[in-house]
């Protein structure tokens, strides 16, 4: 058993080695998965893993402002067949560092000084390599850099390295083969297979990475599955050998069993013979009183358990009393106490609180006998929490009042609920002095308010509508002698039945002569002393630049404007006159000229209001690709219509509608962009026969 016990230590430990090293194998391959997973997610973002001291460098570079660039992202291949050849030779030095020549030195000092010391990544001194030229023939043909610095290290490096086959390779003192064999140096050398196949240069070598990477990954998926099945095999064979380990135990347990039966039979058969000497006679007697007795103490027990256990109920509840008199004797006394301190500081409620004592005994004697003193306490108890919860809610009510007055008229006050002797003596010189003084100016600066109320605000609103309907009436005798192809426009502009009554308001305010006394007591109905007042109160309760004052001073927001059409090609059957339509109900049914015709009238009227204030204006008017949709008719009668107005246009049109508009201009120039320049020429129409 020593022997086996030997080759199971030997066997257990020997798959203990085999199932860590297992575990770490798998462990290793689940990280090169994961780097390759997250390579592969890089590269579909565009992004090239480069060596990590050459990425630790370039960044050092970036942090303190130089401009690095990799060689390899500065080049393309021309060639795919020789682009290993070209990855194999140049090796490195394709992570090398290119800078801009006056930055240099400073990126060395950077280079020198750098903490991680990296290596495999060079910084080459370009100022020195302007005379490098790219040799016909050479490996330097089959890549194309994208800057000057770029192609002339390309030449540098790769100019001497002539492009060969095999047989020829010793003819050069520097040659290369497409499959990596390469001769310098008076010696043949194999290029580095892991540099050929891992291509850093041009576009596709993101892609050609890319299959690189799911080639391996499908290579550790199948190792990983392998490695886990092998250790699922070890997990498995450590289990026998425990069991087997177990049993050895047992059965090392059991070696000199065979002896011990020995010892044992003899033993019981000399048990047997003294048992068989015995007098058992009296055996069964005795068993009966055993069990009689038995069944006496069980019943005895019982009893006792039950004793003990209404004792110590009896135990716990005079616990439970004595605690609960301590505490009632507690509250009687802090409640004594409290009425006792309660009557010294308000004497005068004794009578009151016996009052409410006897009304309460009373109250319950007569619903039902037994006093329920419990009951009584509760309500009264709930009573005080009420009055406790408004007393506080008054209270904090009064400290907020005390802090808005203080904070609202500069006053310092004390704020404290116990304090309200200065509020009151306030309060009282406010009432019996100051207050009728504020009331007399109250009353003059609502008088003044008024005033300024009718003067400003109705008068001059008064005034922009009256100017409103008069610009309507002028530019409509205007309109009433054009005609646009068959239409004829009119404006319309009608009260809005939300604002009736204000205008109603306003213009009977501004017939009140000033003298009349206050704008209130001169309107003679209630509802117009309403609507002033709502709109008084309005204007005052919204800062002047809000929404709401802006919409009440404006004019226009009074109105409903529309454009009436009148069609003089078809007449109505029943009045015998050319029929008519709004345009804001047929805007939809109109072609591309017809529905922009009253859109032009529409921008003139505006300007026309807008310019009628200011006699002293150019009146100019700027339009961009104007009349595009209108024929010659209705681009003649709307520039007419602008003229009658006064109004002078501006508007630039497309080449294709020179033609048309450059009649009823007077001056028309043409404007030609050349080479990122503008030139301006005057264009003008010749007579017929004119050369």
């Amino acid at each position: 058993l020593g022997e086996e016990r030997t080759a199971l230590d030997h066997e257990r430990d020997t798959v203990a080695q085999e199932a860590a090293s297992l575990r770490v194998r798998e462990r290793e391959i689940t990280a090169e998965m994961n780097d390759l997973r997250d390579e592969a997610r890089d590269l579909e973002r565009g992004i090239q893993r480069y060596p990590s001291d050459a990425v630790r460098l370039r960044e050092s570079l970036t942090a303190g402002g130089i401009t690095a660039t990799h060689f390899a992202e500065l080049l393309e291949v021309v060639d795919p067949e020789w682009q290993s050849a070209a990855e194999g030779v140049l090796g490195p030095r394709r992570f090398d560092l290119l800078v801009r020549e006056d930055q240099f030195a400073a990126a060395v000092e950077l280079y020198r000084e750098h903490p991680d010391h990296p290596s495999g990544v060079g910084l080459p001194e370009l100022s020195r390599m302007h005379d490098a030229e790219v040799t016909p023939g050479s490996l330097a043909e089959v890549l194309e850099a994208a800057t000057p610095q770029s192609r002339r290290y390309l030449a540098w490096l790769l100019a001497e390295v002539v492009r060969s086959d095999a047989e020829h390779l010793r003819d050069h003192a520097d040659a290369v083969t497409r499959d990596g064999l390469r001769y310098t140096q008076k010696r043949f050398e194999r290029l580095d297979p892991e540099s050929c196949s891992r291509w850093f240069i041009g576009a596709g070598a993101k892609a050609r990475r890319l299959e690189q990477i799911r080639v391996r990954l499908g290579e550790l998926e199948a190792n990983l599955t392998a490695v886990r099945a092998a250790n699922g095999e070890a997990d498995a064979k450590a289990g026998v050998l425990r069991n087997a380990y177990d049993r050895l135990h047992e059965m090392e347990a059991l070696a000199d069993a065979s002896a011990r039966l020995e010892s044992l039979t003899a033993e019981i058969e000399e048990t047997e013979r003294l048992r068989a000497t015995i007098d058992t006679t009296g055996f069964e007697q005795l068993n009966l009183q055993i069990a009689a007795l038995a069944d006496a103490a069980r019943t005895l027990q019982k009893e006792i358990d039950s004793q003990n256990g209404e004792l110590g109920r009896l135990e716990e509840r005079c616990r439970t009393l004595a605690a609960r008199e301590q505490e009632l004797q507690g509250r009687l006394e802090r409640r004594s106490d409290a009425v006792r301190g309660f009557l010294m500081e308000y004497p005068d409620e004794e009578v009151a609180c016996e009052e409410y004592y006897r009304t309460q005994i009373t109250r319950e004697q007569k619903q039902g006998g037994r006093l329920d003193y419990a009951e009584i306490l509760g309500r009264w108890q709930r009573a005080v929490t009420g009055f406790t919860t408004r007393l506080e809610n008054a209270r904090s009510a009064l400290r907020e009042l005390k802090q808005a007055y203080n904070r609202d008229f500069n006053a310092l006050l004390p704020t404290e609920e116990d304090a309200s002797r200065d509020h009151r003596d306030a309060l009282l010189r406010f009432e019996q002095t100051e207050l009728p003084a504020y009331r007399d100016r109250i009353q003059r600066a609502r008088r003044e308010a008024e005033a300024q109320f009718r003067e400003h605000f109705v008068s001059r609103l008064n005034e922009y509508v009256l100017q409103a309907r008069d610009s309507f009436t002028e530019i409509n005798s205007i309109l009433n002698v054009i005609q646009f192809g068959r239409d004829q426009y009119a404006f319309t502009i009608h009260e809005r039945p939300e604002k009736r009554g204000v205008l109603e308001v306003i213009r009977t305010a501004a017939e009140i002569r000033s003298n009349e006394g206050t704008l209130f007591e001169a309107l003679s109905s209630d509802e117009e002393r309403a609507e002033v007042e709502q709109l008084f109160q309005r204007i005052l309760e919204n800062d002047l630049d809000s929404p709401e004052v802006a919409e009440i001073c404006d004019y226009r927001q009074y109105f409903q404007y529309d454009i009436r059409i009148r069609h003089t090609d078809a007449l109505d059957e029943k009045t015998g006159k050319p029929q008519e339509s709004m345009l804001s109900k047929v805007l939809r049914e109109k072609s591309g000229g017809e529905a922009q015709t009253p859109y032009y009238v529409a921008i003139a009227a505006s300007f026309y209001r807008y310019y009628q204030d200011d006699p002293d204006a150019v009146r100019l008017v700027l339009f961009d690709e104007a009349f595009n949709k209108m024929d010659d008719d209705r681009i003649e009668k709307t520039i007419d219509f602008f003229r009658k107005l006064q109004m002078q246009i501006i508007t630039a049109v497309p080449t294709e509608k020179m033609e048309f508009i450059a009649p009823y201009m007077d001056q028309t120039n043409v404007i030609v962009r050349k080479h990122h320049r503008a030139h301006v020429r005057e264009f003008r129409v010749l007579p017929e026969g004119t050369a």
